[in-house]
């Protein structure tokens, strides 16, 4: 795709652009932990969609499509799967299962780094995703 998705710019113009009142301390310690930290190590680099939600996802007759690819990038697949929500846990815990398998990705690692880039983006968000 060409443009590199990195989490810490991303995360810091999220603060930039967004509502004063969404400013939180613990979205301030998060960004001032993952400066410090550095972006973890990448799983595996691809394109990332970005903004997966059922508004994007249309059916055809060859299946289920994406549109809508005006966010995406080149970037960990991890931040993908962070970026999605689902509700029910156990959703959650069948699509990374699903997700790690397809990938041939140990699922260990896939939800360590998962939850990794999660828990950066819920406390960037101030715990709303």
């Amino acid at each position: 795709m060409g443009w590199r998705i990195s989490l810490l710019p991303l995360l810091e113009q999220y603060w930039q652009c967004g509502d004063p009142a969404r400013r939180t301390p613990c979205w301030l310690r998060a960004l001032k932990r993952l400066r410090k930290r550095g972006e973890p190590r990448p799983l595996r680099l691809g394109p990332l969609h970005m903004d997966v939600h059922g508004d994007n996802i249309v059916r055809t007759a060859s299946g289920l499509r994406l549109i809508d690819w005006e966010y995406a990038g080149d970037g960990d697949i991890a931040l993908e799967l962070a970026a999605v929500w689902v509700s029910d846990e156990s959703q959650h815990q069948q699509l990374v299962s699903t997700y790690a398998q397809r990938a041939h990705i140990e699922p260990d690692v896939f939800v360590a780094t998962s939850q990794t880039m999660a828990t950066l983006d819920n406390d960037a968000e101030g715990g709303v995703v």
